[in-house]
């Protein structure tokens, strides 16, 4: 079975909107960078909190009917990555279920 992975906004990671435009501050690479809608979506999403690609997308395609929920996953996929090579997110491990993390 393979173990989900969770993905987080990189803290300290700043997403503005700069009038039509998205800009986000990637504290790791000390860059500014200008953002599409979807990935400015995708990090809208991981500023509520941590969550894997397929609920990233589940939430998205609450917000839009105007792609499939299996498109909207193929999207998350390919910006992610992106994302992450920008050092705005980070991928850890999902806990797995019953196994709490701060337990000693």
């Amino acid at each position: 079975m393979q173990r989900l992975e969770s993905l987080e906004l990189t803290p300290k990671a700043r997403i503005e909107a700069v009038g039509a435009s998205w800009a986000a501050f990637s504290p790791l690479s000390g860059e500014t960078l200008i953002l599409n809608d979807e990935a400015a979506a995708i990090l809208e999403v991981l500023q509520a909190g941590a969550a894997d690609e397929r609920a990233i997308a589940t939430q998205l395609n609450a917000d839009t009917a105007e792609l499939s929920l299996a498109d909207l996953q193929g999207l998350v996929r390919g910006a992610v990555m992106s994302l992450e090579a920008a050092g705005l997110l980070l991928r850890r491990p999902a806990p797995l279920p019953g196994h709490d993390m701060l337990a000693g």
